[in-house]
């Protein structure tokens, strides 16, 4: 669902599906140039002179209309191949646009897949840390204590305070990154702040987490596969 959003609200990404269409039509007008050309034109005119005296000695009323017509033709048969390689051309940049737009989207899934997963960690990162917490703050208690019965030192008691402060700070850590990567989502997303937003955690299991991942080989026949940043190099 984010990288859904992600291509459909993303600034940049309108822009390059809007610079990839013009191309298209860039290309239909280079292909048009193979096309005759025909263009009309007409023209009118009135003049009206009054009391003019005919042959006759009598006075007279005379209108003059006049008008023309034109119809004009072109067809370029050989202009040295400029047509050809203009469509060629068009067709070119139609493909680098597509390629582009390609590009932006993969970047912008990639931006989100890598906030999705740091949200993931910090969010498991609470976790840990507040365990890690409740053992500590157990841990102090005991130690105080210890001390009160003379079984323990003071030094040592100063230590597990240390130890329950640390995991304290490390737990409003936690919580802060994970506050920040949220919002870096949300600007991604081009979430505003009125609307509610927050990021499912999936369940996982050890089964998912032994999944075979691809080897290193078939990842890099796929990129040059499937990437458009090889597509592009290579036109």
């Amino acid at each position: 669902e984010c990288l859904d959003s992600a291509e459909q609200h993303s600034l940049e990404i309108a822009r390059a599906k809007a610079q990839a269409e013009q191309t298209k039509v860039d290309v239909m007008q280079s292909k048009g140039e193979w096309l005759p050309s025909l263009s009309a034109s007409t023209s009118h005119s009135v003049s009206y002179q009054p009391f003019l005296e005919d042959i006759t000695g009598v006075d007279v009323e005379k209108v003059n209309y006049s008008g023309s017509y034109g119809v004009n033709s072109s067809w370029t048969i050989y202009n040295g191949n400029q047509t050809a390689n203009n469509i060629r051309l068009a067709k070119l940049a139609a493909e680098q646009s597509e390629l582009q737009s390609e590009r932006l989207m993969n970047t912008i899934s990639e931006q989100a897949t890598q906030l999705y997963v740091q949200i993931l960690y910090s969010a498991e990162a609470i976790r840990v840390n507040k365990e890690s917490l409740e053992t500590s703050r157990m841990n102090e208690q005991r130690g105080e204590q210890f001390v009160k019965v003379g079984k323990m030192a003071r030094a040592e008691l100063a230590q597990l305070t240390s130890q329950r402060a640390q995991d304290e700070y490390n737990v409003v850590e936690a919580e802060s990154n994970l506050r920040n990567y949220k919002r870096q989502l949300k600007q991604l997303l081009q979430i505003t702040d009125d609307e509610e937003f927050d990021v499912a955690i999936p369940q996982t299991t050890d089964e998912m987490a032994l999944e075979a991942i691809p080897q290193m080989q078939a990842v890099y026949e796929s990129a040059l596969a499937n990437r458009p940043e090889i597509k592009n190099a290579l036109l």
